[in-house]
């Protein structure tokens, strides 16, 4: 058929702007498997193995493309397949108005169909509309990634994504269904994984904001990894975890202390100790008491040139415990932010392992070698090199693929740190290798075996670097702000306690009119909503900063909750009672934990 040249290049203009990698990769594809054909009286069509994609009047294919969904309160739309973009395109015309849609997301596997799609169609309306997203070509194998990225920086799209609506189309699944029912799979596990991340235990955030108060003058006293960002540039790191596999390659991490970076994971330390083999760092972020049990017990000379590297959100009698040196090292949480004494903030995932690969990262480490990351369970069922105080007791067991089997039995706590690793993996610009002898296979992560790798090591003096970086003398000045940072937070905190007051008050003086009809709607939403918004606007700082990790949770399920309430602007008022109560009883258990923290800091408690 004749194409309008016009058509491609306004197209390709506008995704040269906009999706410049894509354009790039598009410019070198030529239309071979696919025929562009225009029968009169018709749109153009595309023809693949002598089978045409569109079939009968265009407005009633397309219609019928979206018969049979349950299609309610669609604000986010998800297109598995783009064909020439009528579908689309009459989504957005047709359905978006009337759904009030915020959000499309198009999956085309198919360059060469996207092609067509640009040769065709005026596809502006897509490629230029900022609530429209393109993912063209993708490999299976770094979908997670992507999507996991998209949805991080992305929030409102991940919050309505209990109004989302998957939109398979048939001609696409014909020609390659098992790729976007995978690419389906992919994303809904990617918004998963960015909810857990953001915790769902708003008691388990609690916590974790209390052991940050009661270490403030841990936090206070010690050095963070910040001072030791980019030290190791281009060193290797050994990251030791202890899945079962770890006692295969023990006997080859003795010698590694003098050519590598070893950091070992907290349930490895004292196995590691034990067999003679001394790491540089251990990393510990649990926000459990059993922790203890890996740090006691040790001789202070015995670990004099051992770091532990805590996030100061484990309990202080674990820093207590603990003889030897210690590295502040801050989790992505507000929290951290709001204490506004820089100690080094890494987007730390899940585990210690998923920490220990971060702080290798953020050190300039390259390659970064895994140990006994089994994830997995080993050949006898077991779940760790050496007994741990937790268990997997309530996990989800399924099977994987392995690093040296076809499948291998894994849980889904284990799968979530294998995602984190894959996510973190995607995003590191060096060489990662796996040598765990067994386990989970990590996407990302080349397989060989130790043995082979630490031939390659040259010697260097891992812990001389360290000490030479970790030079300390902040903590008068560093105490001096706590205490003014704790008094103005106690005062915000009470304002916003008064607040969540005022606004659930509002609520219940309202709830029956709300319940029935009433002329007053926008003059109540403003009564209920207002207190809410100047928490948000006049106490940002604390609200956002201090509060947020603990009320995200259920913050977070608030919003999405909402979201998938139809258009009917009384129910969601109706749910603001609970917001306001939530926060105000965080507030005042925040309270308590300030109170205390002050305290400490003025010498008191």
């Amino acid at each position: 058929m004749n194409l309008d040249p016009n058509i491609y290049r306004n197209n390709y203009e506008a995704l040269q702007k906009r999706y410049p990698d894509l354009a790039l990769v598009l410019s070198m594809i030529k239309i071979e498997r696919h025929k562009l054909v225009q029968m009169e009286g018709c749109v153009p069509n595309v023809v693949t193995d002598g089978r045409y994609y569109y079939i009968g009047n265009l407005n009633e294919y397309c219609e019928g493309q979206f018969k049979g969904l349950e299609l309610e309160n669609v604000k986010v739309s998800i297109f598995f397949g783009m064909g020439l973009g009528y579908e689309v395109l009459y989504w957005m015309s047709k359905k978006s108005p009337e759904f009030k849609s915020q959000a499309i997301l198009i999956v085309e596997k198919d360059l060469e169909m996207f092609q067509c799609a640009m040769n065709t169609t005026d596809l502006l309306p897509v490629i230029t509309n900022p609530n429209v997203h393109l993912f063209v070509g993708m490999n299976m194998q770094a979908m997670y990634t992507v999507f996991r990225k998209f949805f991080m920086e992305h929030m409102p799209i991940m919050l309505m994504c209990g109004a989302t609506q998957p939109v398979f189309l048939i001609s696409s699944m014909i020609n390659d269904g098992k790729y976007y029912m995978d690419a389906e799979r992919i994303i809904f596990e990617a918004i998963y994984h960015c909810i857990q991340n953001f915790g769902n235990c708003p008691e388990d955030s609690l916590i974790g904001l209390e052991n940050m108060l009661d270490n403030v003058s841990v936090i206070a006293k010690n050095p963070g990894i910040n001072l030791l960002f980019n030290k190791f540039r281009e060193k290797p790191a050994v990251i030791v975890a202890t899945g079962p596999s770890l006692k295969k390659n023990m006997h080859l991490l003795k010698s590694l202390e003098d050519k590598a970076l070893v950091i070992s994971c907290d349930a490895s330390l004292k196995l590691l100790m034990n067999n003679g083999i001394k790491p540089h760092i251990v990393t510990t972020l649990e926000r459990e008491h059993e922790v203890q049990q890996f740090f006691d017990g040790f001789d202070a000379k015995d670990v004099e040139d051992v770091y532990m590297a805590a996030c100061p959100v484990i309990f202080n009698h674990v820093y207590e415990s603990y003889t030897g040196p210690k590295i502040i090292v801050y989790r992505n949480f507000d929290h951290f932010k709001w204490l506004g004494i820089d100690r080094g903030i890494l987007d730390i995932k899940l585990s210690s392992s998923n920490m220990a690969f971060k702080i290798a990262e953020a050190l300039g480490c390259n390659p970064i070698i895994l140990v006994g990351q089994d994830l997995a369970y080993g050949p006898e069922g077991e779940t760790h090199a050496t007994p741990v105080p937790f268990t997997s007791d309530g996990e989800q067991i399924f099977e994987v693929r392995g690093n040296y089997q076809e499948k291998i039995k894994t849980n889904s706590g284990w799968y979530s740190f294998l995602k984190a690793f894959e996510y973190d993996i995607g995003q590191f610009r060096g060489k990662v290798i796996n040598c765990t002898e067994g386990g989970a296979f990590i996407n990302g992560a080349d397989l060989q075996p130790l043995e082979d790798v630490i031939k390659e090591f040259e010697p260097f003096n891992p812990l001389e670097i360290i000490k030479n970086n970790l030079i300390f003398s902040d903590y008068e000045k560093d105490t001096a702000h706590l205490k003014g940072l704790i008094d103005k937070t106690i005062a915000d905190i009470k304002l916003i306690i008064n607040l969540c007051i005022r606004g659930a008050e509002a609520c219940k003086k309202n709830e029956t009119e709300l319940n029935g009809e009433t002329e007053r709607l926008e003059e109540i939403r403003t009564e209920i909503i207002s207190p809410r918004l100047e928490i948000q606007k006049k106490y940002s700082e604390t609200f956002q900063l201090f509060l947020m990790h603990v009320c995200q949770s259920v913050h977070l399920k608030f919003e999405m909750q909402t979201a998938m309430t139809c258009t009917e602007p009384k129910e969601v008022l109706l749910k603001f009672i609970e917001w306001y109560s939530f926060v105000g009883d965080i507030c005042e258990l925040c309270l308590q934990s300030l109170l205390k923290a002050k305290d400490r800091l003025y010498g008191t408690y």
